[in-house]
């Protein structure tokens, strides 16, 4: 997800798709504390569970009550950023692509922000710590802002059993950022999502839909919202960007950036909402539109002289991003389903689908004899390990 600032040290990664709330001088990520797992028993206890889910949701719902306008959606689009992060790490053509294990490479711009996020939930993660890694608690945290905002009407699936790591890396061997450059277009959905990632443009132009939760704000990058209602998931991401024109500026807080804004009314002002290269990707050629720049609403007539649509593109965005502007509930399905393949990157046989503790988890062939040794606990002097092993079994019930 973007984030604009320069890197403090090392490489100089391009802004990546999700905005930081804040920048940061590249902080240390807390270490895992006495008596933390690194990978979370299985199965989770239904206790366990219901508890991790319920503190998270009251640091959700004070964080939305206790804020105004754009900063009530700070906690929750925090919380899907910090999925998204440390996920986006992952390289399937590579054995140095982390996917998502609890650990943030502060070292890259492109993660700036998320330590205020991490901080914020810290102390609740501690008390499940002993039970739950890292990792995991970091995913169920997008799982409950999801469930939260959409109004129950979004259920990401979450299953359990990710390893939580100390040290992570978010560069490739060149020194190239893994993140998605806020910059650019499809060119980076290609790279990022579709050639490391192994998704679908259809499940890579759900997952930007998550802009629709937050804002960016970096006094040396973006600044803005991507919607009017920053703590409410909808669709209306797509709706701004198709169905509402767009003027192409320097963003406000470092000309050398991009941010599209709405064209101003009759009184020439302009509401707060911003796009970035990428989001305007999905319906337009947007980056190789030079300023001053517009677009048209995908609804009407394009004028002579305006960006040109993308629907050209084979197998391009163009569709899907069409598809969602007109229908809500369309996306809310693809939303679900691509969260819960990005957070799952890399994990393939090691997470288990307790339906008991989440019905919209699916029982998989590999759910019905995974293997689980307790995990490496955290001690102040040696690190011990469990040696007990279990069988997990799972009951399967087919209705038609």
């Amino acid at each position: 997800s973007p984030s604009p600032s320069p890197s403090p040290a090392g490489p100089s990664p391009s802004p990546s798709l999700s905005p930081s709330p804040s920048p940061s001088p590249a902080p240390s990520p807390p270490p895992l504390a006495d008596g933390c797992v690194y990978t979370t028993p299985l199965p989770v206890s239904n206790e366990t569970y219901s508890s991790a889910y319920a503190a998270l949701r009251t640091l959700i719902i004070n964080s939305i009550n206790q804020n105004q306008g754009e900063a009530r959606g700070d906690l929750v689009g925090g919380l899907v950023r910090l999925a998204f992060h440390d996920a986006a790490g992952f390289d399937r053509n590579s054995n140095t692509g982390f996917g998502p294990d609890g650990c943030v490479d502060f070292t890259n711009a492109d993660n700036d922000g998320l330590m205020p996020v991490i901080t914020a939930i810290e102390s609740t993660y501690k008390l499940f710590c002993d039970e739950i890694s890292k990792a995991d608690f970091w995913a169920l945290g997008a799982k409950v802002a999801i469930d939260h905002t959409s109004g129950g009407n979004a259920r990401m699936p979450i299953r359990f059993g990710r390893t939580s790591v100390v040290n992570c890396s978010d560069f490739n061997a060149n020194g190239m950022s893994l993140f998605p450059a806020a910059e650019k277009g499809v060119d980076e959905f290609q790279r990022v999502f579709i050639t490391a990632w192994g998704i679908s443009m259809r499940q890579t132009v759900a997952l930007l839909g998550a802009h629709t939760l937050g804002r960016a704000q970096n006094p040396n990058g973006y600044n803005g919202p991507w919607v009017r209602d920053t703590h409410v998931l909808n669709n209306e991401y797509y709706r701004n960007l198709a169905l509402r024109p767009w003027d192409k500026t320097p963003a406000t807080n470092n000309p050398a950036l991009t941010e599209w804004r709405i064209r101003p009314n009759q009184n020439g002002q302009r509401p707060p909402d911003i796009m970035l290269n990428a989001d305007m990707e999905l319906a337009y050629h947007a980056v190789q539109c030079t300023p001053p720049a517009s677009t048209d609403p995908i609804d009407r007539p394009q004028r002579q002289g305006s960006c040109d649509r993308n629907n050209d593109i084979a197998n391009g965005p163009y569709t899907h991003t069409e598809r969602y502007a007109g229908d809500n509930n369309a996306w809310l399905r693809d939303f679900e389903e691509s969260m819960e393949v990005m957070t799952e990157l890399g994990t393939t046989g090691r997470l288990l689908c307790q339906p008991e503790l989440d019905s919209d988890c699916q029982v998989r062939a590999t759910d019905l004899s995974i293997q689980t040794t307790a995990p490496q606990i955290v001690t102040s002097t040696t690190t011990t390990t469990t040696t007990t092993t279990t069988t997990i079994t799972t009951t399967t019930t087919t209705t038609s």
